[in-house]
């Protein structure tokens, strides 16, 4: 079944933002998938390895230039497909789709917000020296990528309900723990295995973010541990709370036991 690209787009609330923009068109262009703004505007999938632009205009049909090896992405365009083979055949192209006019790209003056300044400059050079103004979509991204379809609002909703949940379940779990006295202890990890236990079971896995900072980070020690100085050995199965920094060369240096104070120094290979 052939794809419908823009299928749902709204192209009269387009014609009235690129009219508060002062521009002619939107031109949306992609390499390598580096402007996810692009395909998930068009509706575009798969990969694709060749340069594209679409030009949505305020006024008229929309116009895609597509390399000939890719034509068949741009089954079902609402529009007129333009083809290219060598560079020189998508600069005659694009000087002629683009001379005179002022279009709208995913450019963010000063790399203000990153996110969105996903067009190079070597683009944006070779658009206005074919005679184009290029602005900023800013505007056109909040109102027609940023924003959540039915479906990806449905997920939302579905995980942070189970998220309350679980986070409710694991306090309710803590309280009673503690509640009954007797010297009971509540530690991190066993908390942490019930939390990702519940998460299993919902179906809902939670997404680990790895970052290698430059900053002191805490995290925990694995217990086979000991401690260099005063020779305490962690073998009981908690983790050990331990601050960890950087040298000059990104590799991971003294860890200082926060327990014991900063004079004592674990050393070790971290997992």
């Amino acid at each position: 079944m052939t794809q419908q690209l823009l299928e749902k787009f709204d192209f009269p609330a387009l014609r009235e933002l690129l009219g508060t923009l002062g521009a002619d068109g939107w031109l949306l262009y992609d390499f390598h998938g580096i402007n996810p703004a692009a395909t998930r505007v068009l509706g575009l999938s798969g990969m694709g390895t060749r340069r594209f632009f679409v030009l949505l205009p305020r006024d008229g049909k929309p116009v895609a230039i597509a390399h000939r090896i890719e034509l068949a992405s741009f089954d079902g365009f609402p529009g007129e497909v333009r083809a290219y083979a060598a560079w020189h055949e998508l600069h005659d192209q694009l000087r002629t789709l683009v001379a005179g006019k002022t279009v709208a790209m995913e450019v963010s003056p000063a790399d203000a917000v990153p996110y969105l300044d996903r067009v190079p400059h070597g683009v944006v050079e070779l658009i206005e020296g074919f005679g184009a103004r290029v602005v900023s979509s800013g505007a056109l991204i909040t109102r027609f990528a940023a924003r959540w379809s039915t479906s990806e609002l449905a997920g939302h909703r579905r995980a942070a309900e189970a998220i309350r949940e679980i986070a409710h379940e694991a306090l309710r779990w803590d309280g009673s723990e503690l509640a009954r006295g007797g010297g009971a202890e509540v530690r991190e990890t066993t908390v942490q295995a019930r939390v990702m236990t519940s998460f299993a079971r919902a179906r809902t896995p939670p997404i680990r973010i790895m970052s290698r900072s430059r900053a002191p980070t805490a995290f925990s020690l694995p217990a086979t541990y000991c401690c260099s100085t005063c020779g305490r050995a962690w073998r009981s199965g908690p983790c050990l709370p331990i601050r960890r920094g950087w040298d000059s060369r990104g590799e991971s240096r003294l860890k200082m036991c926060v327990v014991r104070g900063a004079s004592c120094v674990m050393r070790g290979t971290l997992r």
